[in-house]
């Protein structure tokens, strides 16, 4: 059976951290550009479609090359709108006036300049192999969980986990991971029962594909704006 996988980017005007984020140049380019180019490389996506409820960011979007076949309403826009509500309202929006029904939802979000069109494909063929209902782009986390504590009302710290058998050597410590947004993929079904609070991805059955944290970098303030731009730098030299 064909499957069909839409690669889904969120790209609302009132960003708030850093004004107009997602069209902001980062070295020369718009922000947004990064996510739509590198989406429609990849494979596993038959179509790359930017949700907005802003008309300069829409085109954008368009010169970039991605579709824009609606605005987003104004009460998917606002800073307490769900993302699984943004999806929603993309979907239906495509099958009401398209008849178009993916299999899978890939959520891109623009904040990501640096993930890769490999890891997009190979997210989503994990997705279709875990016999899950979503996979997402992991990395390893920054702070050892064996390594953090809590502080008690006495002041007193606690460890988070207290482990008899805990290995002295860092090497030997287990891997955990956190999420990255990067890629998320979910199967449509899972999108289309899930309310409007819900997560973009079911936590009771996803699968994970580890990547590099630069890959991972999510631009939320100018600080992570400038460390964008220099990692994008050292790519570009590093593949001349």
């Amino acid at each position: 059976m064909e499957t069909k996988v839409l690669g889904l980017i969120p790209a609302r005007g009132g960003s708030k951290g850093i004004p107009r984020k997602n069209i902001r140049l980062l070295n020369g380019k718009p922000l947004l550009n990064y996510t739509v180019e590198t989406a429609l490389k990849a494979t596993c996506l038959d179509r790359v479609i930017v949700s907005t409820d802003d008309d300069e960011i829409a085109q954008v979007a368009l010169n970039a090359g991605a579709e824009v076949p609606f605005l987003r309403p104004e009460e998917y826009a606002t800073d307490t709108a769900s993302s699984i509500s943004v999806i929603q309202h993309a979907l239906t929006w495509l099958e009401n006036n398209e008849g178009y029904c993916p299999n899978a939802v890939a959520f891109l979000a623009p904040t990501s300049p640096l993930r890769t069109t490999e890891q997009i494909d190979a997210t989503v063929d994990l997705l279709w192999r875990s016999n899950t209902d979503s996979a997402i782009t992991i990395c390893q986390v920054l702070d050892h969980p064996y390594y953090v504590y809590q502080l008690n009302k006495k002041r007193k710290l606690i460890e988070l986990i207290d482990d008899p058998q805990k290995p002295l050597r860092s090497k030997e410590l287990p891997k955990y991971y956190t999420h990255s947004q990067s890629v998320a993929v979910s199967l449509t079904t899972y999108i289309e029962q899930s309310n409007d609070s819900a997560p973009v991805i079911n936590l009771k059955s996803m699968a994970g594909f580890e990547i590099d944290r630069k890959s991972a970098l999510d631009i939320d303030t100018l600080i992570e704006f400038t460390l964008a731009q220099e990692l994008l730098n050292e790519r570009h030299e590093n593949k001349n």
